[in-house]
């Protein structure tokens, strides 16, 4: 999720602050003006947002970088300016993502924790106690508003399931929001089990729950499936479809010229280049690959391509998988966008929502559906350049998105493969 805006936002579809609140639907505006530090408020980030503050529940479909978050955190800032407390179950893909979005969070004042095998046991080696104490102390009178980050793993281990017997914590739940919702139905991925196990959530839960799933990367004939699959019944939710559609992207597909077989990834060698005297000749570029392993080669690979000379050598390519705990991958995302680290070779770790700025370009080394593809490629944040690569045996592609100006003076983006 990202909320990030874009330079051609119609004014339109956009609301200002020039007015003070006089409806429910200017009070919210004025909540997220105020709290999120935003000048302006996409007229879908107050709609669903409302529907949520009003116990609707939302299956939200909408292109990468439109502002998702802004609708999942609107119920919680608004519940909050009204004194009330509660509790909101975010469902991330990742236990990276459930620290990064519990940063966002708490950026924007809502009380929020990240609870992943990593962070219950940092916080019991720190303290002798466990983070889901912060479900009991969130579902005592008088309690701020609490955002609890969760993996599908956690959400469903015996552990959480213990803490819904208490009848003030199963209470005190006052929303679940479900992000990257399509991967209840992704072919092939390690996260269709437990997502799909998220709908046995919802008895466990009180009825009055309110429930918000999202995603941006979901076709039409698979919203009902993703639904159903999450436990949404029929003409009981809001389904809210915006396109998907990036205009500014172009796919010019052409052949790898080199084997893949061996540890030498020659496709992959231009990213590094000839002249390289510092590590800021490096462009600052993500690599995804399938397995660890994969990238422990690619990561060999091109260190030695790298001349010796250059200062702080092992700072400038860097892993980060599942087998990292928090801090490394906090580390990670920071030495990226600071551009200290040139190179961050990567797993599924890092695909889905997490945005990591500064990066200029993306490669993705790996057989994936097309949905994946997107994903991986969006990784990036805004930037203008991207590279992707897709090995399928011993062919693929590879391409950079560059700029483009177009015939009427317009400036789009290509991506050349």
């Amino acid at each position: 999720m990202n909320t990030e805006f874009d330079d051609d936002d119609n004014p339109q579809n956009l609301h200002d602050c020039r007015n003070g609140p006089r409806t429910q639907r200017e009070w919210l505006q004025n909540i997220l003006l105020q709290r999120c530090g935003h000048t302006r408020i996409r007229d879908f980030q107050l709609d669903h947002g409302l529907d949520l503050i009003n116990g609707r529940d939302v299956f939200l479909v909408t292109a990468p970088g439109s502002g998702k978050t802004l609708v999942s955190i609107a119920p919680l800032l608004w519940a909050q300016s009204m004194k009330q407390s509660g509790i909101a179950i975010v469902v991330e893909p990742s236990k990276f993502l459930t620290e990064q979005q519990s940063i966002v969070f708490a950026k924007y004042g809502i009380d929020a924790v990240a609870i992943n095998e990593d962070t219950l046991r940092e916080e019991f080696t720190r303290t002798k106690t466990s983070l889901f104490g912060r479900f009991k102390t969130a579902a005592s009178p008088g309690s701020d508003i609490l955002a609890v980050f969760m993996t599908p793993w956690m959400l469903n281990s015996d552990g959480f399931f213990k803490l819904l017997q208490n009848q003030d914590i199963k209470a005190a739940i006052r929303w679940c929001v479900i992000d990257e919702a399509h991967l209840v139905n992704e072919q092939g991925t390690v996260w269709r089990e437990p997502y799909n196990a998220i709908k046995l959530l919802r008895p466990r839960l009180l009825s009055s729950t309110i429930y918000l799933a999202i995603t941006g990367t979901c076709s039409p004939s698979e919203d009902p499936i993703v639904t159903k699959n999450l436990g949404f019944l029929p003409g009981s939710y809001v389904h809210a479809r915006y396109s998907l559609d990036r205009s500014n992207l172009k796919f010019i597909p052409r052949f790898l010229q080199h084997a893949t077989s061996t540890d030498t990834f020659l496709d992959l060698a231009f990213l590094i280049p000839l002249e390289t005297a510092s590590a800021t000749d490096i462009p600052t570029t993500l690599i995804f690959c399938k397995t660890i392993g994969l990238g422990y080669s690619v990561m060999t690979f091109l260190d030695t391509l790298i001349p010796a000379s250059i200062a702080n050598h092992d700072r400038i390519i860097l892993p980060c998988n599942s087998l990292w705990n928090a801090e490394h991958r906090n580390r990670f995302r920071r030495a990226l966008e600071s551009g200290v680290t040139r190179i961050g070779v990567c797993t599924d770790t890092c695909t889905l929502g997490v945005d990591i700025f500064n990066v200029s370009r993306v490669v993705v080394l790996d057989e994936l559906s097309f949905n994946q593809l997107k994903q991986k490629l969006y990784r990036g944040g805004v930037t203008n350049r991207v590279v992707r690569r897709k090995l399928n045996q011993n062919k693929g592609l590879i391409g950079t998105l560059q700029p483009l100006i177009t015939p009427g003076g317009a400036r789009t983006n290509v991506l050349r493969l």
